[in-house]
């Protein structure tokens, strides 16, 4: 069932292969805002359906945080079974399909709530600020080392970058991400743990580009070589550390005027 986080903020854990997913409910006088909504049907029909019903959850809104099969793949059958609502994203092809509103960066559709483009994770990776707490819902805008087998999962290294350096600069009080980030978790309250949980996406990003590069400046070419060789040397110190999939160094190996710090 829904857990309350914060104030008008609940947090449900839907289970993903060996982790977990969090869809979020945002409460506001002018109805509810649901935050991802599962993987598969029966997400939404056996863990979603009955905790919205639970909490008399009245779905004006879905925003995706971003078009990845296990925070949108239950939009569809989300449709079918509870009243109409309109659907939210930065994903143009989301959109498309469900007829949503594509949002732009910092739009409001509420009172006090804002919706935030942070790239990195993702082209189309957004997250919804409640302005009445300085809740940030991330979903997986902030990967800190990642999660399983999900090792911090950049796609898009500048983008990430920026948009680490404007959550440094303005930074919300309160994070909630969409899983069990390693070493931090998915929840930072105030402005300390913000703070640590902020630099530390920063310190594992830099960790990566710089060997990476320094790689590549050896003209060492062999994306798999260079991720296993790095995963190898911080596993001395970090045993139970996520697996970084190769396809995130070679997004690095191949970034355009790479900004690493």
């Amino acid at each position: 069932m829904f857990k309350l986080i914060t104030e008008n903020i609940y947090k449900l854990d839907i289970p993903f292969e060996n982790i977990t997913t969090s869809s979020f409910l945002v409460r506001t006088r002018e109805g509810d805002i649901l935050v991802d909504c599962g993987t598969y049907e029966s997400d939404v029909t056996d863990i979603l359906l009955p905790a919205l019903r639970e909490i008399k959850a009245d779905v004006k809104y879905l925003f995706i945080t971003h078009f990845h099969g296990d925070h949108a793949g239950g939009t569809p059958t989300l449709i079918k079974v509870i009243p109409p609502f309109k659907c939210l994203s930065f994903s143009e092809d989301f959109c498309h399909r469900f007829d949503g509103i594509l949002l732009t960066d910092k739009m409001e559709i509420m009172p006090d709530i804002c919706f935030l483009s942070l790239p990195g994770h993702s082209a189309d990776s957004g997250a919804l600020l409640d302005k009445r707490t300085g809740s940030l819902i991330t979903g997986d805008c902030l990967q800190l080392w990642g999660i399983s087998k999900y090792g911090c999962g950049v796609g898009q290294p500048n983008e990430y970058k920026k948009t680490l350096q404007r959550l440094k600069s303005q930074p919300p009080k309160n994070i909630f991400a969409a899983h069990e980030y390693y070493p931090l978790g998915s929840i930072a309250m105030g402005k300390e743990a913000v703070d640590e949980y902020i630099d530390e996406c920063s310190r594992i990003y830099s960790e990566v580009c710089e060997f990476t590069l320094s790689q590549k400046k050896k003209d060492i070419a062999d994306i798999d070589k260079i991720a296993a060789d790095f995963m190898n040397e911080k596993r001395k110190t970090h045993p139970n550390m996520p697996t970084i999939q190769p396809c995130v160094f070679e997004c690095v190996f191949n970034a355009d005027n790479l900004c690493q710090k």
